[in-house]
């Protein structure tokens, strides 16, 4: 009877080992897989940031490019502008210019 029961004890004894083994072992992979997990999704959600972070510079720049065409179709048509209420008195300019240098430099010889 003693015989038995200390090994019935025994017996618990390496059932509960086993089963404090299988916990640990199970507490191991789960934590590894949580890890797998983690850097799984950190890598996911840093591809997902990079993406975003690429589309949004790109819309970013198209939208700069685009100001900056209206930014240069303004410029020249304000130039345009200038030339055009100014055209008689840049002809009346280069005509002077033109004067002076002749006059001062003498006309074509021949």
């Amino acid at each position: 009877m003693a015989k038995d029961l200390a090994e019935e004890i025994r017996q618990s004894e390496d059932k509960a080992e086993s089963a404090v083994q299988d916990a640990k072992s199970q507490a191991s992979r789960m934590i590894a897989e949580a890890r797998s997990e983690a850097e799984k999704k950190l890598k996911e959600s840093k591809q997902t940031m990079h993406r975003e972070y690429r589309e949004t510079l790109k819309k970013t720049e198209k939208e700069a490019e685009q100001e900056a065409e209206k930014i240069v179709a303004q410029g020249k048509k304000e130039a345009e502008d200038l030339v055009h209420r100014h055209q008689k008195k840049i002809e009346n300019v280069a005509a002077w210019v033109a004067k002076e240098v002749v006059d001062r430099y003498g006309g074509p010889k021949g």
